[in-house]
């Protein structure tokens, strides 16, 4: 966790996050706060995964989740927010519409989510499918979002955490390769070290 409470963990990845209207798979996800709600974030490098709890007031639909996926601008919405309080227990499913600007549809409809209640506060969850955008997976890339009628503050993750595993592995192929390699050619000899003559 960054200092402050701007940013979540930028280790966040899936974290057995399932998109059903239940909820509970949050509970170990940190939140960020902000004046009129709670947001918090994680990917796989495929999708985002997104929690909204409110403090006041319904989940918004608008103002729009604002996107910032490897320096460019994605903005994600919908017109299918409930106009009253879900029931707890309930959970109204929602589907979302990306584009390029507020309220833009250029990219249809990129996820899907539910809308429900919990103590007394209104709660969401929703996934949004990176390549709806027309982008190939954004393992280890940074991702921000933010609503500006929930929070100001952004949260930001990582794409997923295999990109490091990737890169890793591929560079312990490489170094074994030049080993071979060397070893092969003889310019890996074994090392002669003198011996005392005691």
């Amino acid at each position: 966790m960054i200092v402050g409470n701007i940013y979540q963990s930028l280790s966040n990845d899936n974290l057995n996050i399932v998109i059903d209207g239940k909820f509970t798979d949050w509970k170990h996800v940190t939140l960020t706060e902000g004046y009129n709600g709670y947001t918090a974030m994680v990917s796989d490098g495929n999708y985002v995964y997104i929690y909204v709890k409110m403090k006041y007031g319904l989940v918004p639909g608008y103002g729009d989740y604002n996107f910032d996926i490897g320096g460019q601008k994605y903005y994600v919405w919908s017109k299918e927010m409930p106009t009253s309080p879900v029931s707890a227990g309930d959970a109204k499913a929602v589907s979302f519409t990306g584009g390029k600007w507020n309220e833009g549809d250029q990219y249809g409809t990129v996820g899907n989510g539910y809308v429900s209640s919990e103590d007394g506060h209104n709660i969401a969850e929703f996934k949004v499918d990176l390549k709806k955008f027309n982008l190939s997976t954004m393992t280890g890339q940074t991702i921000t979002m933010y609503n500006p009628n929930i929070v100001n503050e952004k949260v930001t993750v990582a794409g997923g955490s295999t990109g490091p595993y990737v890169i890793a592995g591929i560079g312990v192929v490489i170094a074994g390769l030049g080993y071979w390699r060397l070893r092969k050619s003889g310019r890996l000899g074994r090392s002669k070290t003198p011996t005392s003559g005691k």
